[in-house]
């Protein structure tokens, strides 16, 4: 699947450049700090006591270099995300209305590129840096063209082009990138271009598909999409977990049914809870 869509840890940014909503720098970093910092400490929390359930010990030397190299804790290393959003929109605030800024992003990202190859291959330029600096950066570049492209996106033009060019470099120029390290893994630096044709493409094609086809589950998929991203990780630990105490090995069928299943489970528990302290607090 990553195979066929290589932007869709992209996506999140550019989709939060989409829905991008301008706000004084207090409501920015509450609205933040609500819906991404808070979710990180607790899943974060929750990760490593699952961690010590499944590895029974901990090195936290080891742990602590994790969080400041990684941007995350062991056992939830997939919320590295969370706090390289919360960095980068309050980047995208800053930078947003200058190209210049913009401009010197690029360069920067361009750099970091650049260290990472010299460091694959033993030649570090500045050393060690934090995969979030990569992501940050890159992130608030996806959300730049979220930001930029809105409006345009879904004409009819700009969908057959994006959907065109993003064939022809699947099959001439594919490129991936791990955007939790920015590591280029096929390709080159055409995955930018790459991602921005395919986000296009599929925004178009998914409100093609909602509006003609299956709407309710791709409206739910969409609307609920961070939330499977949280919560994903931390039912293959449970299931982890319970197949190390049952002595069962863990099959991949295993994971995924677990996930279909209890997936929707975990989010509609989370929507009656919200609700219910929504109707105490009124």
């Amino acid at each position: 699947m990553t195979d066929l869509f290589p932007f869709y840890m992209a996506w999140f940014y550019y989709k939060s450049g989409m829905f991008y909503k301008e706000r004084n720098w207090s409501d920015t970093l509450k609205n933040g700090y609500s819906k991404l910092i808070r979710p990180f400490l607790i899943f974060s929390v929750v990760g490593f006591v699952l961690y010590l359930i499944l590895n029974g010990t901990v090195n936290w030397k080891l742990s602590i270099k994790e969080f400041v190299m990684l941007g995350s804790f062991p056992g939830s290393q997939h919320l590295w995300f969370l706090v390289s959003l919360f960095l980068a929109l309050c980047l995208f605030k800053l930078v947003r209305n200058y190209w210049w800024a913009i401009a010197a992003l690029c360069v920067l990202l361009l750099l970091f590129h650049y260290n990472a190859k010299k460091h694959l291959v033993g030649f570090p330029i500045f050393g060690d840096i934090p995969y979030l600096w990569g992501n940050i950066m890159a992130g608030c570049l996806f959300m730049y063209c979220g930001y930029r492209l809105r409006k345009y996106q879904y004409l009819h033009f700009v969908f057959f082009v994006s959907l065109f060019l993003y064939a022809v470099m699947f099959m001439l120029c594919y490129s991936s990138v791990d955007m939790h390290t920015m590591n280029i893994t096929v390709g080159g630096l055409q995955w930018y271009l790459f991602s921005i044709f395919g986000i296009v493409a599929l925004n178009n094609l998914s409100k093609y598909i909602v509006k003609y086809v299956v709407s309710q589950p791709l409206i739910y998929i969409g609307k609920y999409s961070l939330q499977f991203y949280i919560y994903h990780w931390f039912v293959i630990l449970c299931v982890c977990i319970v197949c190390k105490w049952l002595k069962m090995d863990v099959a991949a069928y295993i994971l995924i049914l677990a996930n279909l299943v209890l997936l929707p489970a975990i989010v509609e528990l989370q929507k009656k809870c919200f609700a219910k302290r929504q109707s105490e607090d009124n």
